[in-house]
């Protein structure tokens, strides 16, 4: 197969978006965040203030991928239905930034973030800010989600927890996403994301771009209802059943 399709301007300029998205992490911390720390209200407002820069911001460096080529995508119908407050709202995750498109698309998502990413200096910043919810004590977590649904907030979750591995056809999903619908007794919206050719995928560096420029589609479904029996270990591993069979429907148990 042959490079085409502006393949080395691509190359250049993904690695310079990715550039300008640590630049734009640190000027949040340093610059941005400290200013909005200033302003009256409580911690849940200085949160969805965060989280409402957070969301330009990603709005920003997806416009500039896809400004500068890198990238092309279609989500008019997602955009519309996860304005709606208060959603659960999971995901596969086949590649780097599928957060970044989702958090761009909801004006206050929350989401489950890398114990590690607090540490570090181009993310701690925002992070912190926004009141993102670290995936540490298990217990602590599914309560943390409980609550940031219950207040309204949208709250953004990959069962699959992280990307899913080149080849693989049918990732084992983690029981976090169901424990927490359970939890917070609430329907999950599902949205699938496809991205032809893969690229950004788990064990890819950033320069490994495909020959042809990538394209995002996102595709809402119906609400998935839960188990009325509660939050029980049962119900926890149907649910989970019922996410694989969502999003892996093609590839037998």
């Amino acid at each position: 197969m042959t490079k085409d399709d502006f393949y080395y301007w691509r190359l250049f300029a993904t690695g310079l978006s990715f550039f300008n998205f640590g630049v734009g992490g640190l000027i949040l911390r340093f610059f941005i965040f400290p200013i909005l720390s200033l302003a009256p209200g409580s911690p849940r407002a200085r949160h969805k203030r965060a989280r409402k820069v957070i969301h330009w911001a990603m709005r920003l460096f997806i416009g500039q991928m896809r400004w500068l080529g890198v990238l092309t995508y279609d989500a008019e119908r997602v955009k519309t239905t996860l304005q709606r407050p208060g959603q659960l709202i999971i995901a596969n995750h086949p590649s780097l930034i599928d957060v970044v498109f989702l958090i761009s698309f909801v004006p206050n998502a929350n989401c489950i973030v890398r114990s590690g990413l607090f540490i570090n200096p181009f993310t701690r910043g925002p992070l912190a800010n926004a009141g993102y919810i670290p995936n540490r004590d298990a217990t602590q977590l599914i309560d943390d989600c409980a609550s940031t649904l219950d207040s309204g907030d949208s709250l953004i979750i990959f069962p699959e927890g992280t990307r899913t591995p080149s080849g693989c056809k049918k990732p084992k999903l983690q029981r976090g996403a169901a424990n927490i619908a359970l939890a917070a007794n609430i329907e999950p919206t599902p949205i699938t994301i496809k991205c032809a050719p893969p690229t950004l995928r788990k064990g890819e560096k950033w320069y490994q771009i495909p020959y042809n420029r990538p394209h995002w589609t996102f595709d809402v479904g119906e609400p998935l209802g839960i188990p009325g029996e509660g939050s029980t270990p049962k119900a926890a591993r149907e649910l989970t059943k019922t996410f694989s069979h969502y999003f892996f429907p093609e590839v037998p148990q």
